[in-house]
């Protein structure tokens, strides 16, 4: 099955369960989130939970695109894990077999990540610490990327701040600023 979330804000805490098949969520807020699943992949776009964001899953990736939580805890057997957060973060990742590669940095909300058989992808928002282990696989730090995502974050959210009217969240929702990027 599929399983298709868009634009719900809920004061309470949300549940996605997926035996087998794919669940997206976008536009959502809420107190905590928890998503469990045998197969299938989880996509979280432009989401927040106040709280806490919890995810297990057996087999699938697990992709995060502009989301954000005081806490996340994710866990997958046999799946990579990705994806950018809002905010500063400690990154707790641990994978048995699979390639890392994450910002360092000094400072933020918990975060962990594990994964048997995945790798860990972060072109994360902003600075963000991780804290990062392997027993097989390759661990790096592309600081070019770092430089260059903290640098875009911080005029980006400023300029969605400064956007009163919403029109430039809107803009970039509906992705026409990838246009202007090319």
């Amino acid at each position: 099955g599929r399983i298709d979330l868009n634009g719900i804000k809920c004061e309470g805490d949300l549940s996605v369960t997926v035996s087998t098949g794919s669940a997206r969520v976008s536009g959502v807020t809420c107190k905590n989130f928890r998503s469990d699943g045998d197969t299938g992949r989880l996509y979280l776009g432009y989401f927040e939970a106040e709280e806490k964001i919890t995810v297990k899953r057996s087999t699938g990736d697990v992709s995060f695109d502009n989301c954000d939580a005081a806490e996340l805890f994710i866990e997958t057997s046999t799946g990579d894990v990705e994806g950018t957060l809002r905010s500063d973060k400690v990154f707790i990742v641990r994978t048995d077999t699979g390639d890392v590669e994450v910002p360092k940095t000094t400072s933020g909300g918990r975060c962990e990540i594990t994964t048997d058989t995945g790798d860990v992808t972060g072109n994360l928002s902003e600075a963000m610490i991780f804290i990062v282990s392997t027993d097989t696989g390759d661990i790096s730090v592309p600081q070019s990327l770092i430089k260059i995502t903290q640098c875009l974050y911080k005029t980006m959210r400023s300029l969605i701040e400064d956007d009163c009217s919403g029109f430039l969240f809107q803009f970039i929702q509906n992705d026409l600023l990838f246009l202007l990027l090319k």
